[in-house]
């Protein structure tokens, strides 16, 4: 009844438009109620009246009363949202500098190359790094990328499924790693390392590929926990590196290029489905090859600017 004392008005049945009309930019201005919420008030009006049994104006049929609403929309539209805590893309220097840091790390080897490929595998598979880290210590293993799910090819390159997408929880989705040109960054390298570690533990195939020789899992928890404390001088201004960074990185990389040419082509990285390997025929291959080269070519060249 707020409206109707304020303004003094009789509550008279049945409603006027012009009262409705009134009513709707003393919400929005006054009240600073959303206009959805207000086109809520304006319904409940209208029912109010068919279980009075009151014949009324079909008010949201009104011109005025629909520009009123649809302007507050569009306004609301344009409101900037206070600014709070953002995620930063990681680049290929930021992960140059997280290796330098894990390598001056008192970790022992195990630890070190389980963090690193860690990193280079979502960084080059554009993959969320709850995709291919265990969820937490008790995980499950159709879900979970165990080294069962990794294939090493002739060529020098890596075959990865992941059992649990987000995009595709029950059929899983196929990644590849390609060997990169700056060594010390090599994500097929860094695989290799860990896989040559992990082996000499009794039927490591069908454990996770993060985890530890005395059972424990690498979590995303670690990971975040881990990032903030080896990368404090790129979490600051509201910033912040988590692993929902590592996504966006090659995206965001290829977007700030100059030559945004083959940018189209290259949203192709992100992912494949299949529900089966045969999918993964050479002349697929091969195109993700080529594209990795220019993805590559990219990356070196963002990190000599």
């Amino acid at each position: 009844m707020s409206f109707i004392d304020k303004f003094e008005l009789a509550l008279v049945w049945p409603v006027q438009t012009c009262i409705v009309r009134n009513f709707a930019m003393w919400c929005l201005t006054s009240d600073r109620l959303k206009p959805e919420t207000v086109k809520i008030y304006i319904h409940s009006i209208q029912l109010a009246h068919t279980l009075k049994g009151v014949l009324c104006s079909k008010f949201m049929d009104d011109i005025l009363l629909k520009m009123l609403l649809t302007g507050a929309c569009n306004l609301d539209l344009y409101k900037l949202e206070p600014l709070t805590s953002t995620r930063r893309s990681v680049n290929l220097n930021m992960i140059s500098v997280l290796g330098h840091r894990i390598a001056q790390e008192n970790w022992g080897l195990e630890s070190k190359q389980i963090v690193w490929a860690a990193a280079l595998m979502a960084f080059f598979t554009c993959s969320r790094m709850g995709e291919i880290l265990p969820k937490e210590q008790n995980y499950d293993p159709f879900a979970t990328l165990c080294w069962s799910n990794v294939k090493f090819t002739e060529n020098n390159e890596i075959l990865i499924f992941l059992p649990s997408t987000k995009t595709s929880c029950s059929k899983g989705e196929f990644v590849n790693l390609f060997p990169f040109e700056i060594d010390s960054c090599c994500p097929v390298a860094a695989v290799k390392r860990l896989h040559e570690i992990a082996k000499s533990s009794p039927n490591y195939i069908c454990k996770p590929v993060f985890s530890f020789s005395n059972g424990k899992m690498f979590t995303t928890k670690k990971m975040n926990f881990l990032l903030k404390n080896l990368l404090p001088e790129f979490c600051t201004g509201g910033n912040m590196i988590s692993c929902h960074s590592f996504k966006a990185a090659v995206p965001t990389a290829v977007a700030n290029h100059p030559d945004r040419s083959f940018t189209k082509d290259v949203k192709e990285w992100g992912r494949w489905k299949s529900d089966c390997v045969k999918i993964y025929m050479k002349s697929e291959c091969d195109k993700r090859r080529f594209l990795f080269k220019k993805i590559s070519e990219i990356l070196v060249c963002s990190s000599k600017l």
